[in-house]
């Protein structure tokens, strides 16, 4: 895809550019694809399940006080989101979850990580890429959220 202006330094993208990924399905017939890396995508697992810890965003993503979260706060503020509507953030990253291709990674100690790269739309209407990433953890059948941050992952 490419940019069509900039927010920050994140660029924001030209949806109307053609995705870059052959759809196709697996042997038990679910839709997954090959990314351009060549890594097997699918559905994230159990993503109606899929949990956002609410202090995550609020403390964390949406904190300009963060020491880290304090720059994604500044990326996710230029979209229209605030630590006062964090349900805004929480609900669009659960959509994406939900609709787009998930990526299996690294396998940890803690469980099976994977990757949701796709466009969130903000209050404001401004649209970035941005990746998700969440886990299964060892034990547990739903995945969690680890984190969220500006453009393409792969």
């Amino acid at each position: 895809m490419r940019a069509r202006y900039i927010i920050g330094k994140i660029p924001v993208l030209d949806t109307n550019t053609p995705k870059m990924a052959c759809r196709s399905v697996d042997d038990a017939g679910r839709p997954h694809r090959k990314d351009y890396t060549g890594t097997t995508a699918m559905n994230l697992p159990a993503a109606d399940r899929a949990l956002i810890q609410p202090e995550k965003l609020r403390d964390d993503l949406l904190s300009t006080e963060h020491p880290v979260g304090r720059f994604k706060a500044a990326f996710f503020g230029r979209m229209g989101y605030s630590r006062q509507g964090w349900q805004r953030l929480q609900m669009d990253i659960l959509q994406l979850a939900r609709s787009a291709v998930a990526v299996e990674r690294q396998m940890s100690n803690f469980g099976q990580k994977y990757e949701v790269n796709g466009i969130l739309r903000g209050p404001s209407g401004r649209e970035a890429r941005v990746t998700t990433v969440w886990i299964v953890k060892n034990g547990e059948d739903f995945p969690r959220f680890v984190t969220v941050y500006p453009g393409d992952g792969q």
